[in-house]
């Protein structure tokens, strides 16, 4: 297993970089600062996690970003998108790009709301029916989800355990393909208790 999680200093991401680091499993994370990318492999220096930075809305960058993954031959096989304001499709440039790539067991999750959330931004709109698009990859075992909360300040300890439950359970993943998942509900469902978050 190899993951690749964007923007990982924001949000949920620096949750979910801690929580696969901490189990030993090996991942690439981008950010847009330096600084930050130090600190995160300073703080995880003993575990396999490499940064790059990465500006989502300047197309050199995410060209430089792909070219870095091309010729480090890094090909995760899980993808989690966490851009709270996705622009530029880079989202989407970074997906197909990889889908070749990506081996049996594959699977997809973007941070981002169900398109039926009165709050969700027309970028967050693009991507979770970009998501939905991506239906058809379930022939080739890659799966896909959007993972959101129900809180208007969402638990992040909470969001990435859902994660984490999602990736490291794939017999799970037929019944949730391509849905949008509620970290809460889904926690619940599978027995877990969400106050331990």
């Amino acid at each position: 297993m190899k993951l690749l999680i964007t923007n990982a200093t924001k949000g949920v991401g620096f949750n979910i970089v801690s929580k696969f680091a901490n189990q030993n499993i090996p991942l690439t994370f981008t950010c847009d600062s330096f600084q930050k990318i130090s600190f995160i492999e300073n703080l995880y220096s003993h575990r396999n996690v490499e940064g790059f930075h990465l500006n989502t809305n300047c197309n050199s960058s995410i060209n430089d970003f792909l070219f870095f993954l091309h010729n480090e031959k890094i090909k995760p096989n899980i993808i989690i998108h966490n851009e709270d304001n996705p622009q530029n499709n880079c989202y989407k440039k970074i997906t197909n790009f990889l889908i070749p790539s990506m081996n049996n067991g594959g699977h997809i999750i973007f941070v981002s709301p169900p398109l039926h959330f009165k709050s969700i931004s027309s970028q967050n709109i693009l991507q979770t029916k970009y998501m939905h698009s991506l239906k058809s990859l379930e022939d080739e075992n890659i799966f896909t989800n959007s993972v959101w909360s129900k809180n208007k300040n969402p638990n992040y300890n909470l969001m990435s355990e859902c994660i984490y439950e999602i990736i490291l359970n794939p017999y799970i993943n037929v019944n949730i393909n391509n849905n949008s998942v509620i970290d809460s509900e889904f926690l619940t469902d599978r027995n877990i208790d969400i106050n331990n978050f």
